[in-house]
């Protein structure tokens, strides 16, 4: 099935048809949310555009290594971002631990926005 990562929309079609699997989603849509939500956190925009081109090495990453090492990895790389001081270590400790890792990091989620290993689009189809 094919989504944008509402959870309304995962969570009734799995209702529904229990065996159905998710395999795709939406890249502008997965930054989208992640966008949004460093927006509510605070975050400036000129540090949190480049924050956010992070997220990019997560979703090619193996998905066993995502939490964990993946997420330390992305942790740390804001520190040699233009502008960063305290504050920022602070917002991305924030991000991590109220939002990211919470909503985006639990089992049936990673795959869905996780790209590794999948193959070409007109391969799967």
């Amino acid at each position: 099935m094919v989504h944008d990562f509402e959870d309304a929309i995962i969570n009734s079609v799995k209702a529904n048809f229990p065996d159905i699997e998710f395999y795709y989603s939406c890249w502008f849509h997965f930054k989208q949310a992640l966008r949004k939500r460093m927006v509510e956190l605070g975050m400036i925009s000129e540090f949190l555009k480049e924050f956010l081109k992070l997220f990019d090495f997560l979703t090619v990453l193996h998905r066993d290594l995502i939490v964990g090492k993946g997420i330390a990895y992305v942790k740390s790389k804001p520190k040699k971002i233009k502008g960063f001081n305290d504050n920022k270590q602070e917002e991305v400790e924030k991000f991590f631990d109220t939002y990211f890792v919470k909503q985006w990091c639990r089992p049936r989620m990673i795959p869905i926005w996780n790209y590794n290993g999948r193959v070409g689009w007109s391969d799967e189809m």
